[in-house]
């Protein structure tokens, strides 16, 4: 029996100024059929720039190209798997 809990649309973490835009980028991806795996890694690579924004206190209305440009520069990520945006 599989006890994990697949990858929803509804499933995030309240309270980041790209929630609504994230919900929404991730519900449109599973309108058009993404897997539930590539949706959570989506949603992985959304929220950790969501969070690096928030680090630098840079706001929704701000960001520009130079900023996800710097994000994946940035960033550690698993060398097994590069994220995909």
């Amino acid at each position: 029996m599989n006890t994990t809990t697949p990858a929803t649309v509804q499933e995030h973490e309240p309270g980041g100024p790209l929630d609504g835009a994230i919900a929404s980028f991730l519900k449109q991806l599973q309108t058009a059929g993404y897997a539930k795996e590539s949706l959570r890694n989506k949603r992985t690579v959304v929220r950790t720039f969501a969070d690096w924004l928030r680090r630098r206190h840079i706001t929704v209305h701000a960001i520009n190209e130079s900023h996800v440009a710097a994000f994946p520069e940035a960033e550690t990520w698993n060398t097994a798997r590069t994220p995909e945006i």
